[in-house]
């Protein structure tokens, strides 16, 4: 822009003070003055252009290696990851609890698959220690030991080895006695029990004894005389007295009841229980020997439905 300062310089005693000296040196410093505004506000734009380019032509240059660097620092973080793994893979005493941290097993956790966390892993774990050991909770004390329990089953397979080499074996050979088994041995020692053949026939028996005579002790005014009591029986007849014959629950066989009057004598027997249709060689039953102790033989034959009887009197008609 020209120079207009010899044009307005002020002369002493040639420059007019006038108001047209004044305005046209105002109005072209105006001039001036806006025509600089125009150019500040030109400027900023080209500053702001200029440094959107700038920056696109640095984001241009850079990005690529900003993107490149990024990957090595994420390939560098990788492989020091990986190497911290193989250091402590190769140095496993390096691996202490404050790496691996505080688990909480979770015995309900019942296992599905092979795949797992290790928190996973340690509940699936203490599940099945839950169910071998049958305890409330995993970590309670078993009622036994495996070593234990194998031990019980070897005893029980040798013992059981043994019973099946004996199962064939009747000669006694540890010598068990009847006491010990509570049964009768082979040889020797008496029967305690009932001895039940199935109708099986015995063949070679030698009786030494007989089982001894039952005491139905006194007749009173009425008694029950029970066949089942054995097949020898006997009763004083300390009144006259009714006497009741049962088969209940005995066995097809013959028996034999002794009638004894006490020392008075004269006791009748009135008979309940035996048919007097079957009397052998009477019609009706016959009374007893009355003399003071007579005694008298009733014979009963007990097929299994009815009883057939007769009567003898020792020392009398």
């Amino acid at each position: 822009m020209p120079t207009r300062f010899d044009r307005y310089r002020f002369k002493d005693g040639v420059t007019p003070l006038s108001e047209d000296t004044f305005n046209a040196i105002l109005q072209d410093i105006d001039l001036r003055i806006a025509a600089l505004e125009e150019v500040r506000i030109s400027w900023q734009a080209a500053v702001t252009l200029l440094t959107d380019q700038g920056l696109l032509r640095i984001n241009e240059a850079l990005a690529p290696a900003i993107e490149t660097l990024q990957y090595q620092i994420d390939h560098i973080v990788e492989l020091a990851s990986q190497v911290q793994v193989d250091r402590i893979l190769d140095a496993p005493d390096q691996v202490t609890d404050v790496h691996i941290g505080n688990r909480t097993a979770d015995p309900a956790l019942v296992p599905v698959n092979n795949t797992g966390t290790l928190t996973q892993w340690l509940g699936r774990l203490a599940n099945r220690l839950k169910a071998i050991t049958g305890a409330a909770n995993w970590y309670d004390a078993p009622a036994t030991t495996l070593a234990a329990v194998a031990a019980t089953l070897a005893s029980q397979a040798a013992q059981l080895a043994t019973a099946a080499a004996h199962a064939s074996n009747v000669s006694n050979p540890h010598n068990t006695t009847a006491a010990q088994v509570g049964a009768l041995p082979v040889g020797g020692g008496n029967l305690l029990g009932a001895l039940g053949l199935s109708g099986y026939p015995i063949s070679g028996v030698k009786t030494l004894g007989f089982q001894a005579e039952y005491d139905n002790g006194n007749s009173g005014t009425a008694k029950t005389l029970s066949l089942v009591n054995g097949q020898k029986q006997k009763l004083k007849l300390t009144a006259s007295t009714t006497l009741t014959v049962s088969s209940t629950g005995a066995p097809v066989g013959n028996y034999v009841i002794r009638l004894i009057q006490d020392a008075t004598g004269g006791r009748a027997v009135t008979w309940a229980g035996l048919s007097g249709s079957r009397w052998l060689g009477r019609a009706t039953a016959p009374s007893v020997n009355a003399a003071a102790n007579g005694e008298s033989l009733l014979s009963i034959y007990w097929d299994g439905a009815s009883m057939i009887q007769s009567l003898a009197k020792v020392g009398a008609a």
